[in-house]
This record gives structure tokens, sequence and C-alpha cells, in this order.
């Protein structure tokens, strides 16, 4: 007969209570005041389109403490059929989940006619009404949902008296948005958006029915080190809607543009713009949309805030100001991370080129590309295959006061290294095709090229042998050196954890040992920190096999969090150091004022 209600529009006379009430008076009937309430504890809200003055409706329901347990009521004259259609719309649900229930036939069939998809019930059919599945909602006995709505209301209310375009309503709505990366504590509201939504869920990819094979099926696709995700909490100057959205995106940058698998949001926060400027946020991804949904996530908005916005002030409150990223295509999740509470992000990540890789996470390709190549050196990187591009970098320029600069040299214990037998210059090498048969099939050119490089290391090279630290020492000293006064640069030391699988584990020599090597370097530098990402892993699954350098999310996660900290101890550092470098200088005992006011008074001079 019914299938899930998430709204029921009552009519009053005769249905919800007995008479009428304009002819001598009613019979209010407390089983259905029950059951008003009955269904807002159950997360199913109430609504009313009576035929009726406003005045004594609102009156009689006040006295009984109900009126506020119906949203978007509409007494008035007009026909029924318009008036349901306007607190639908309101409401933002599909009509297959509304419920009007009027004794009237009539009424009934205007309703059906104007509103394609409603359910229809008569006043007989009440009774069965919570004994029935289509009414089993979900606990909500803190009646958040209710409240939520009735927060929708007074926004909706405010904006038609205010007059003027809903985009300066919103702008004065003072509409903040957070994004929780942590989603685990609230895995099961995640779950609940991605498989109940549908206005606005864009993919519909659903999870497993089951809700402890959701949460396993969710952490899997969330845990990989090149995914990306979020539930979205949302608050405005009328208050707080709580967790509202969810989105996953899958893929890097560096590979091709990333798609969103999950992007999908509570209908209560339609037509505020927090679908679109999360859009925006991530970088306008891939996103392929399933069915019909209610917005264009396209459209730009410039009306949303984030936490810490002063009130009535036109700038938003970072957490970050400035951020600069060097090192490997994973850190493009440290990137996303940074992107939602940072003023600016550039990074700088492993490119591939035509015919090699550009390691950007490499401390000598960094060395180098702070302190200039000589011409001897541009000619031997131009017959490597490289172009001056690859010794390029703008993570040490001179930037605001507080720049974060985040740089991990992950190549280089992992990549082969050569040194020039006449110059001595060094530079790692990473071949497409060479060292990595499967990428795309060699062309006559790129397979010239590659027979050029490889002749030329032989004959001119040596390789350098894995984690020798005299040949990395210098390229340290030479980044450390170029950090701005100005700025915090945060080396993140790569992981030395190689996992071997069930749970077994063993060092990466080489690895380990650099990392001691660049952490002596920086010894007593007051703007360089560094964070052991080994000592981030608490268990060894969750490193990839088949690359010890990449991680599941929840670690860079942890990294982002311990950067956070090492950027917020090193600003309360520096504020210390200001305040002491401006105080007045301590008074020499028995030279102050009121020191020779005391040995006046004694006789002394």
């Amino acid at each position: 007969m019914f299938h899930d209600v998430r709204l029921v529009v009552w009519d009053l006379d005769e249905t919800f209570w007995d008479g009428t009430l304009t002819e001598g008076g009613i019979a209010y009937r407390q089983d259905h005041h029950d059951l008003v309430v009955a269904l807002a504890e159950r997360g199913i809200m109430s609504s009313i389109c009576s035929k009726n003055d406003l005045a004594p409706v609102r009156d009689i329901l006040s006295a009984r403490g109900l009126w506020d347990y119906f949203i978007f009521p509409s007494v008035d004259w007009r026909p029924k059929g318009e008036r349901v259609a306007e607190i639908i719309e309101a409401v933002q649900l599909r009509p297959a989940s509304v419920l009007f229930v009027d004794d009237h036939p009539g009424n009934r069939a205007q309703v059906a006619d104007a509103v394609p998809g409603i359910q229809l019930a008569d006043e007989s059919m009440i009774a069965a009404f919570l004994d029935h599945p289509a009414f089993r909602g979900k606990d909500d006995s803190a009646l958040t949902r209710l409240r939520q709505y009735k927060l929708l209301e007074q926004k909706q209310q405010e904006m038609r008296a205010a007059g003027g375009s809903s985009q300066d309503f919103l702008r004065q709505s003072r509409i903040c948005v957070s994004i929780l990366h942590d989603f685990e504590p609230h895995i099961d509201r995640a779950v609940e958006l991605i498989n109940r939504t549908n206005q606005l869920n864009f993919t519909k990819e659903r999870l497993p029915d089951d809700r402890d094979a959701a949460r396993a099926a969710l952490r899997e696709q969330a845990g990989r080190y090149y995914a990306r995700a979020g539930l979205i909490s949302v608050q405005d100057r009328y208050g707080d809607y709580g967790i509202v959205g969810f989105f996953m995106l899958e893929g890097l940058v560096t590979w091709g543009q990333p798609r969103l698998r999950h992007f999908c949001f509570s209908c209560r926060i339609l037509g505020m713009g927090v679908e679109q400027w999360i859009y925006e946020l991530l970088g306008r991804p891939q996103l392929h949309v399933v069915g019909e949904v209610l917005s264009d996530p396209r459209d730009a908005v410039d009306w949303i805030n984030v936490p810490g916005t002063e009130e009535g002030s036109e700038t938003q409150a970072h957490r970050f100001g400035e951020v600069r990223i060097r090192g490997g295509c994973e850190l493009e999740v440290l990137e996303h991370f940074f992107r939602a509470e940072a003023e600016h992000v550039a990074m700088e990540v492993v490119t591939p080129e035509e015919a090699l890789y550009l390691h950007r996470n490499h401390s000598m390709m960094l060395s180098y590309a702070l302190r200039g190549l000589t011409e001897d050196e541009r000619r031997l990187t131009h017959q490597l295959g490289m172009d001056d591009g690859f010794y390029r970098t703008a993570a040490f320029d001179p930037g605001p006061p507080g720049t974060l600069i985040v740089y991990c040299p992950a190549a280089d214990a992992a990549l082969a290294a050569y040194r020039h037998r006449g110059s001595g210059f060094s530079c790692p090498i990473g071949m497409r095709d060479v060292l990595q048969p499967g990428h795309a099939a060699r062309t006559p050119e790129r397979a010239a090229l590659h027979q050029a490089i490889t002749g030329l290391l032989a004959r001119e090279f040596d390789q350098i042998p894995f984690g020798s630290i005299e040949d990395f020492r210098p390229h340290y000293e030479t980044i450390l050196a170029a950090v701005p006064e100005d700025a915090l640069l945060v080396v993140i030391l790569p992981n030395h954890r190689f996992n071997l699988g069930d749970g077994q584990e063993t060092d990466v020599g080489p690895q380990k040992a650099l990392n001691d090597a660049f952490r002596a370097a920086g010894a007593g530098r007051p703007n360089v920190a560094f964070i052991e990402s080994a000592a981030l892993i608490r268990d060894i699954a969750e490193v990839n096999r088949d690359i010890y350098l990449h991680f599941e999310r929840a670690v860079y996660l942890r990294l982002y969090e311990a950067i956070g900290a090492c950027h917020q101890a090193w600003l309360a550092h520096r504020a210390a150091e200001r305040v002491r470098e401006t105080a007045p200088p301590p008074a020499r005992p028995g030279n102050s004022l009121f020191s020779k006011f005391a040995r006046l008074l004694a006789g002394g001079a």
C-alpha cells in the first residue's frame, strides 16, 4: 500500500481532528497528536494543508504544544493541489516519499493531478501508520531532523520577507562549510549518505545493504593511497545542519584527471551552493552524473565561507597561508588536505615527460635547481634528454611570512643516480621505456633517444651506490641553506619499512641511512623540521607492498596533521621570539626611579 514515507501532509478538518473548525467546533484527536510526535521521533516529518484561517489553527495547535512539530504548514483557502506542490518544493523531497492524508476524495484527486507520484491516504488509514514498514524511519528521539527543517523554514520565510535575489540572501546567510577528512568516527553517516541520498547523489554508486559489509567496502575504497575522501558539514547564521555530504576522489593529477567515485549530499542543503563549492575546491574533477539530479555542480558560487570567518568580514580565515609542496606524486593526497585550509597551495611533483620521469622528489634535482647549472652541466642534461625545466623550482622562492614548504626526497634511495666522471655532476635517471617497458609503445625517435642516453651513461658516468651518504650530504646542505628566513621547511623523511606481507617487514637500509644524514644536516636550524613517516605507520599493512613509499590514505592524514602541528609550533616560537626582541631591557639593579627615591628617603646620594 505505502512505500517509504519521509513527510506526511495532513488535512485538518475530519482528518487530523473530528469536525470542521468553521462549522461549530472540533473534537481534538490526542491519538493523532501522539502520532505526529512519534513520527518526528522516527525522523518522519509532518506538514499541514488545510482550508481554514491561519490564526485559529495556529492557536489550537500551539496551545497543545504541537504547532512547532509541523514544517511549512499551509493554512489558507487556495486549491490544495498547488499548495501541496509548494510544500514539497520547499521541503526539497521527491513526491514519491510524501504522503497526503485527506478525508475528501476530490482533494486527493486534485493533489494527485498536481503532484504526480505522491502517495495518498484517507482518514481511515491513519491508525495503521505506525505499524506499517513504510513509516519505520530511524531513531531521531533528539528531533534533529525536525530542528533542521525548522531552520530551513525560517530561512525561506526570511528570504521571502527580505526580497531581492536569492544569491543576495545566501551571501548574507554566512554559510560555512567544513571538511572532515577523518571520516572513520562517522563512517555510518558516510554509508547512509551514499546509499540513501538520491536528488543530490551524482554518481549513485551504492554500497552493500548490509551495514558491516558497507563499512568494509568503503574502508577498502578510501584506504588506497590515491583516494581522497571527506565528509562535509555545514553551518550558517540559522544553525548547524550537521554532516550533509560525502565525496571520494580517485586518481592523481600526475596520471590524468581524477574522478569522483562518490559525490552525494542531503537534500536539506539544496540551493545553498555547497555541492558547487566543493566541486570547485576539488579542482573540477571528472564527474559522470548518473540519473536525474537537482543541481549542476559546475555552477560558480561566491558566498561560501570556511571555519573561522569573522562575522561581517569579507576575508576568510585559513589555517595555513602559502603552502608549497615538492615530492612524489603521492603527495597530491597532502595537497588535497591543504587545499581546504590554505590560502594558496603550489605543488611540484613527479611527472612523466617524453622519455624520462621528472623526479622532483630527488634531492640532487632540487639541489641543482636551487644553485643553478653551469653551461657544461646544461649541455650534459640536454644530452640526457632533459630540458631546462627539469632543473627549476619555485618552492624556495621568497614568499609571505609564515610560508610552509613541504618536501619529501622519496627518490633518493629508490632511483638510480649517476656521477659524471669528468665534472662530478650527478643526476637521477628514470627512463619510461627502458626501466619500465610496460609504458607507451616506443617510437623510433624515442628508441633512438634512449639508446643515446644509455650510451652516454655507459661512456661518461658511474652509478652512485644506493645510500651513499657522502654523495647526498652536499645536496642536503644546499637545500637547507636555501630555506627563506620567514618560511618553515618540513622534510618528510621517506619510509624505510618494507612490507613483506603477512604482517612481516624489513628495513630498507639505504633509506634509513639517508634519513639520518638529512636530519643531521638540519640539526640546529630553527626553520627546518623533520617528520619520520615510518613512525606514523601503525600497522605494516598500511604500506603498499609494491612501492614502500606509498601508504594507505590514513597515513597521509596523519602526516598532514603532523605537518600542521610543526607549523603551529614554529609560528608560536617565532611570535615568542619577536616579543623577546621588542621587550625593553630589564632595569639595572638599584637604578630604577623607585630605588633612587628610596635612597633619597634614606638620606643617600
